[in-house]
């Protein structure tokens, strides 16, 4: 079964706000796509950069691999799009 962007884009987004990943607490790209399918590994790293592009997440290097976190100041824009948690 194929999923969307939109779906794999809530899944990221909660997995972040679950975790608590807001500004210091972050997630490597590893483990942002770890429980779901390796088959969408390199989808969900680009639905990833593309919230970036959002600014709805932040990516820094960390020890030579990307990490993500949310930026608090989408906060209305993140529970909007993965609904009231």
């Amino acid at each position: 079964m194929e999923i969307s962007d939109k779906d794999i884009e809530k899944w990221i987004i909660k997995k972040l706000v679950r975790k608590r990943c807001w500004g210091k607490g972050h997630l490597s790209a590893d483990n942002l796509v770890k429980g779901q399918d390796r088959l969408y590994k390199s989808r969900m790293l680009e639905v990833a950069d593309e919230l970036m592009r959002r600014n709805i997440l932040v990516s820094f290097p960390h020890g030579g691999e990307k990490h993500y976190y949310l930026n608090s100041k989408a906060r209305k824009e993140i529970y909007r799009i993965v609904g009231s948690l």
